[in-house]
Parts: C-alpha cells; sequence; structure tokens
C-alpha cells in the first residue's frame, strides 16, 4: 500500500511537473525571455528539472542517491547517449547570431548564451565544424595562404594519433558535426564527475556521502563551467587512481591494464597543451601520487612483471612524444620562440591576492558580466582555512602525514609564488615562469578541497579551540579590506556579505572534528558550488547558428561555388572571420594559433621582420583598411589580439576575393579598389559590436 501511495504521488507530481513547464514557457514568451521558437525543447527540460527535483522529495535524497550512484555508469551512458543524439550541450554557439545580426536564431533552451565565452564559440566550435565538414586533416588551409596544423588546436579533431588521446574529439570522427559537439561536451562533464567521484572514494576512505558532495565542489564549481577545458584534472585525477590500483593489483593481468591507462592518462594531461594547468596542477597531482605510493607501500608487492610495466609506461609515452614532436616540429618550434606564450615569464606576485579569494564572489559571476569573470572564476575553496588547520593538526598530532605533508608543500609554496612572488631563478627551475598567478591559485583552490575531504573523514576530534578559531577568522576578516575585488564588487554591501561568507566558512571548518558542523559545511559549500557553477552555462540544442543562418548559408553558397577564394573581415572582429572559417571560406584573418612566418611575409612584404615582436603570437587578428599613401602594419591590442592595418594596394597583392563588414562601403572606398556588394542584413535596432554601433552586415566581392 506504501508503494503504491509512492507511485501515486511520483504519478501526480509529473501532472504537477508538465503544467509547471507549460506556465514557463508561456510566462517566457509573452515577457520575451526567449526570441527564439523551442518550445516543445524547453518545456521537457523544465518538466525534467522539475520532476528530478521532486523524485527527491518522493523517494528520499538518500534512496535516490545511493541508487544513482550504485548505477552511476548506465545513467551516464544513457544521459550522453540520448543528449549526444539529440544535439543538447553547454554550448554559447547561439552568441554568435548576435555578431551576424541574426538575434531571433539562437538556440537556447534554458539559461543565457556567455559573450565572454567567444573561445568557445568564436574559436573552438568553428574551427572543430571546419574541420569535421573538410576531412578531418591534420593541416588546414584555414587562412587561404598557409597550412596550419590543427593539432595544434586542442578542440580540433584530426585524422591522427593525438585524437585518440583528445578522447572527447572522437565523436568527429564518425558522427555529424551537430552530434559530435555535444558528444565532445557531454563528454568532458561526465569523465569529470566519474573519475572525481572514483579518485575521491580512495581520498575518503570510501565515504560515499563525502565523496559525492566533493565531486560536486570540483565538478559544478565556478571554474570548471566558465572554462570547460578541464582534460587536465579529469586526467590528472586519473593518473593517480591507476597508481592506486596499480599497487593493490595481485595479478599481472591488472597491473598491465593500471599500466597502459595510466601512459594513457599521462599523455593525454600532457596533450592539453597549456603549460599554465599542466605545470601549477601538476605540482598537486605530483603530491597526491607520493600520497598514493607511501599510503600503498606496506601492502605493495614487487614482482617482475613490474619492471616490464614501468619500462613499456616509459616507451610508450616517450614515443608518443617523439610521434607528437616530429609530426608538429614546425608548430612546436614556431610556439616555443614566439612572443606570446612562448616568451612569457612570470615571476608570481603581483595580484596573487586576488585570485587566491575570488571564490568568495564566484556564486556571482554568473549575474555580474561587466568583467572579465573567467579570470576570476575558481573553486569554493575557502583559501586559505584547510591549509591552516593542516598545519595545526600536522603540528599537534604528527599524523596523516604521508597525505599532509606534501601537499601542504605545494600549497604553501605556489601561495608564496601568488602573493610575494618568487626569484626569477626559481621560477624558472619550477617552470612556474609560464604560469600566471590566476592559473596558480585554481590549482591552490583545489587541493585545498582535497585537504578538507580528506580531514573531514580522517580526524574524528577538536584540534582547535574555539577562542583561537575566532581570532584567526577575524585576521582574514580584516584582511578583507586589502584584497582588490573587481571595480564592480568593490562596494560596502558585497564587502558585508563576503564578511559574512567567510565567517561561516570559517566558522564550521574550525570546528573540525565536529560531524554536525561539518555536514552544515557541506551543504552550505554545495548549494553556494551549484550556484556558481550550474548557473554558467546555458542549455542549448544542435549548432543551428553556426551553419544555418541565412549569412552562413549565403557564405556557403559561395564557398560551393568558388572554393579557393580567399576572405577577409574588416572590422569586425575574430568572431566573424573564424565564422566564416567554419563554413569552409579561407579565411585570412583567421585566428592565429601560432605564429606563421611564411604568411606574415606575404602580408606585411619588407617589414614583416620590424613587426616580429607583435604578430609572433598566438593571435586573434582584427583588420583595418588604411589609405594606400601608408604602409601595411600591425599593432598589438592586448597579449593575444592584434589590430592589422591593410592598403588595398596590398589587398590586391594578396589577390583576395571577398570581404565581410559592418560597414556599407558602396559609396566609400577608396584608391580605385572596386567591389560589388553581394549580401547585406540591415537591422532596425543598432547594437554595439567591438565598441561601435552596427546597423547591418555585408559582403563584398572584389572585382578584378
Amino acid at each position: 500500500m506504501k508503494e503504491l501511495n509512492k507511485k501515486t504521488s511520483i504519478i501526480i507530481w509529473s501532472f504537477l511537473s508538465l503544467i509547471f513547464a507549460l506556465a514557463y514557457v508561456i510566462v517566457c514568451k509573452k515577457i520575451g525571455i526567449y526570441k527564439n521558437t523551442l518550445y516543445f525543447e524547453r518545456i521537457v527540460f523544465v518538466f525534467l528539472i522539475v520532476e528530478f527535483i521532486g523524485l527527491n522529495i518522493i523517494i528520499g535524497i538518500k534512496k535516490l542517491w545511493d541508487y544513482i550512484i550504485k548505477k552511476r555508469y548506465i545513467i551516464a551512458l544513457i544521459i550522453l547517449a540520448l543528449f549526444t543524439v539529440f544535439g543538447i550541450s553547454g554550448s554559447s554557439n547561439g552568441a554568435v547570431t548576435s555578431w551576424i545580426l541574426e538575434n531571433e536564431k539562437n538556440n537556447v533552451i534554458l539559461g543565457n548564451v556567455r559573450f565572454i565565452n567567444s573561445d568557445e564559440y568564436g574559436i573552438e566550435t568553428p574551427f572543430a565544424i571546419l574541420q569535421k565538414e573538410t576531412g578531418i586533416n591534420h593541416f588546414s588551409n584555414i587562412n587561404g595562404k598557409t597550412k596550419t596544423d590543427m593539432n595544434i588546436s586542442i578542440h580540433s579533431p584530426t585524422l591522427t594519433l593525438i585524437t585518440l588521446f583528445r578522447i572527447y574529439n572522437i565523436g568527429y570522427l564518425f558522427l555529424s558535426s551537430r552530434m559530435a559537439l555535444s558528444f565532445a561536451w557531454n563528454l568532458k562533464i561526465i569523465l569529470t564527475i566519474l573519475v572525481t567521484y572514483e579518485f575521491l572514494r580512495i581520498l575518503t576512505n570510501e565515504n560515499k556521502y563525502l565523496s559525492l558532495c566533493g565531486t560536486i565542489l570540483i565538478s559544478c564549481s565556478s571554474f570548471v563551467n566558465w572554462w570547460m577545458s578541464v582534460q587536465f584534472i579529469i586526467f590528472g585525477q586519473l593518473a593517480i587512481i591507476c597508481i592506486d590500483k596499480f599497487m593493490q593489483s595481485k595479478n599481472k593481468k591488472s597491473k598491465i591494464i593500471w599500466s597502459v591507462l595510466f601512459s594513457y592518462s599521462v599523455i593525454s594531461y600532457i596533450l592539453t597543451l597549456y603549460p599554465a594547468w599542466i605545470i601549477s596542477f601538476g605540482y598537486i597531482f605530483l603530491s597526491l601520487a607520493i600520497w598514493v605510493i607511501l599510503k600503498n607501500r606496506k601492502v605493495y608487492k614487487f614482482e617482475k612483471i613490474d619492471i616490464i610495466c614501468f619500462i613499456s609506461i616509459f616507451i610508450i609515452c616517450s614515443l608518443f612524444g617523439l610521434y607528437f614532436y616530429l609530426t608538429c616540429n614546425t608548430a612546436i618550434k614556431s610556439i616555443i620562440k614566439s612572443a606570446y606564450p612562448g616568451a612569457r615569464i612570470e615571476t608570481g606576485g603581483k595580484e596573487g591576492i586576488k585570485y587566491l579569494f575570488s571564490y568568495l564572489y564566484s556564486y556571482l559571476l554568473p549575474f555580474k558580466q561587466n568583467f572579465d569573470v573567467k579570470e576570476v572564476a575558481n573553486f569554493l575553496s575557502f583559501y586559505p582555512f584547510p591549509i591552516i588547520i593542516a598545519i595545526i593538526y600536522l603540528y599537534k598530532k604528527e599524523n596523516h602525514i604521508e597525505f599532509l605533508l606534501p601537499i601542504l608543500l605545494i600549497l604553501v609554496f605556489e601561495s608564496i609564488f601568488c602573493l610575494s612572488g618568487l626569484p626569477n631563478i626559481i621560477s624558472k627551475i619550477t617552470f612556474l615562469q609560464m604560469v600566471p598567478v590566476q592559473r596558480c591559485a585554481v590549482s591552490i583552490g583545489l587541493g585545498s578541497i582535497y585537504i578538507t575531504l580528506y580531514l573531514f573523514e580522517h580526524v574524528k576530534e577538536r584540534i582547535i579551540k574555539q577562542s583561537i578559531c575566532a581570532y584567526i577568522v577575524l585576521f582574514f576578516l580584516a584582511l578583507l579590506i586589502f584584497i582588490p575585488f573587481p571595480n564592480e564588487l568593490n562596494t560596502k554591501k558585497y564587502l558585508y556579505i563576503f564578511a559574512i561568507f567567510e565567517c561561516i566558512g570559517g566558522f564550521l571548518l574550525f570546528n573540525l572534528g565536529n560531524k554536525k558542523y561539518e555536514k552544515i559545511f557541506m551543504i552550505f559549500a554545495v548549494v553556494f558550488t551549484i550556484i556558481s557553477g550550474l548557473t554558467v552555462n546555458p542549455i542549448s540544442i544542435g549548432i543551428k547558428p553556426m551553419l544555418e543562418t541565412d549569412f552562413a548559408k549565403f557564405v556557403q553558397k559561395e564557398v560551393t561555388k568558388s572554393p579557393n577564394k580567399i576572405w577577409i573581415t574588416e572590422d569586425t572582429g575574430f568572431v566573424v572571420s573564424n565564422y566564416l572559417a567554419g563554413q569552409g571560406a579561407k579565411t585570412l584573418n583567421a585566428t592565429q594559433t601560432y605564429p606563421q612566418d611564411e604568411l606574415w611575409k606575404l602580408i606585411l612584404g619588407d617589414k614583416a621582420k620590424e613587426y616580429k615582436k607583435i604578430w609572433n603570437r598566438y593571435a586573434n587578428i582584427n583588420v583595418k583598411i588604411i589609405d594606400d599613401s601608408k604602409e601595411p602594419y600591425v599593432e598589438l591590442i592586448s597579449n593575444d589580439y592584434i589590430l592589422l592595418y591593410l592598403t588595398p594596394s596590398r589587398i590586391k597583392q594578396l589577390d583576395l576575393d571577398y570581404l565581410v563588414s559592418y560597414s556599407n562601403l558602396e559609396e566609400i572606398w577608396i584608391n580605385g579598389l572596386s567591389m560589388e556588394k553581394i549580401y547585406e542584413n540591415k537591422i532596425d535596432n543598432k547594437t554595439i559590436i567591438e565598441g561601435k554601433e552596427v546597423s547591418g552586415i555585408y559582403i563584398y566581392k572584389f572585382v578584378k
């Protein structure tokens, strides 16, 4: 009878969920929250969200989540399959419709596109689509003049061994672009959740509750959801799991399997190809590797097969490293010799304190878009409280030294780098010269979460008097005055909020050993992490904004007629130039993922050497047309953004064919360079793009 009541409750709740979903969509339509017509998809998603919330109440949170944990791999496969088939993702590719002035054609079901994620929708997605639509080749003629090594762009699939180690790109080998993008996006999220949970089971001694909460703190964090390039976290944790399982294995077969998986993890981690993440997080994972080795030293039994495994790991990693270097050596050398990021030298300090304490407002970032929120996105770590508690515990008890000592040494060292900086020689020796403080601060945040979870599981008694806790918390409250918060949050109102936040976190953390307070802390941390992370990305369907707008269809039609013609954009920003590339148009000023000497010699002629410090970098390229009285030149706007000034004469020399602009150039042109307008899209309401008012987008064809 009880079971019947539960089933009846589920049916009633399902009906109410459907009513709520219908009402939500009707209200959204009336007040104009969403301009597209994806009503059915929106109803389904709202229904599923409300239904899931209700199931937690009807079935019971513990019972439901025990079932989810038990069946996690099956559930993960089902979700991945369904989301892939229906093209569901968190991509902000709908944002491109604003750049080409077709706002009503975005593909958002729930939430809002994040214009600040221009790397995702303006570079990664169009390059991936370009690869899929043009043969997934190792080298691509993106700019129409030189070949670009696509293995350097980590989100671009290629028909090489490298794609096997970027597993999220594998979908592009056998799925449509629409499904492959969804597969890549969701696989990263699912792997992050599954691998993090398995690792935290080791860290918390199989504590399901702590492991689940910790998985949420990491996978749903502000950092993970703003960046989404989290494969280094996935494979760093997976490598630690492999070491642990290898040392506990009792048979040869399992040791071989874990050795192969460890090799795969190391290679995949390195192929992130972003030293700032690889190095800063690498130190954290190194400390965890030391802990796992020390933890298992008594149960580990050395066998002859181990020698073969160690040699095999070395050979596999070395051979792949050699393969990668030999097949991509031109691009690798070019990056190493570049002004950015190759010549970047960091010594730490500066605004390091700002990034270490950015967790205080990470939950506000989805609702504050007037500054570069991605740069301050972090884990909810409550730094430096976990580190202080761990140091005090280690001093008083001298227990768990095999875990606490290695990770504390790394976190204190990286904290010094962030707060005060290090001498050049130490930065070079430790490779931290390639790590900006904002990147290092995030790795410290992750390490702090690991410490908190470990202590919550392994420490059963109170170790600090509450009076001492109060003094420590008061000290850090006073420190808030000296933290350089973003201007938009630098007000008394927000300072009070941050102070309350710090008090709650500090008080709960310093009650270590009291399980009641630990549970309250975890609930508090989980709720704010969910707010800071799950509200970041939209729920989108498909890639129609990338391939099926009026602008895209017109470009595709022209490319089909003249596939080898070269395009250029004028004062539109890199999103439009890469959007053209995504349609298969060879675009001279598409984003340069690494410096290409040959291209710049063609563009700048004899002046190329003079401007090498400017163009010799990873660069988004904007173009302005200038009078023939000047020579073409480049101007550095920011580390990864340059402005190329081209003359009509050089346009003729480069044999360009199409130009895309926000300006109506029909009556305004210079020096006899003739062209005809072949496409226009005017809008009634002017919008601001790249700092100027825009009322239309135009495509011109040069008349030769």
